[in-house]
């Protein structure tokens, strides 16, 4: 079976590129695609529980909605050097949420039958 990483770099400065990058992670999930979800750079409020507050584009569901999906049902990853850079501090990252460098996202994406997507 194939699966799909999405690497997510987008957050509260590009909300329309971040919910498409989202609902494209929970359509793939909803459809039975074991999805990994990175978050680095702006994207890394969305480790978060609130997903830091960012607000989609009315035509896209809300982080209330697909964030718990994603947490329950994909692997969430969040950069490393991006948690310090951007000022989140790990004990707020929703739960299950693993803190992984570059390393790891390579490991991943060189993996047979993954597809890659990055936004």
């Amino acid at each position: 079976m194939s699966s799909l990483t999405i690497q997510l770099t987008a957050g509260a400065r590009d909300p329309e590129r971040a919910a498409q990058a989202v609902t494209v992670a929970a359509a793939a999930v909803v459809s039975g695609v074991e999805v990994s979800l990175w978050l680095s750079g702006d994207a890394v409020s969305f480790a978060t529980v609130d997903g830091g507050g960012v607000v989609f584009p009315p035509a896209y569901s809300p982080w209330a909605e697909l964030g718990p999906l994603l947490f329950d049902a994909a692997q969430v990853s969040v950069c490393v050097q991006s948690l310090s850079t951007h000022g989140v501090d790990a004990a707020d990252l929703a739960p299950g949420v693993r803190v992984a460098g570059a390393a790891s996202l390579v490991s991943e994406i060189i993996a047979p039958d993954t597809r890659v997507l990055v936004y």
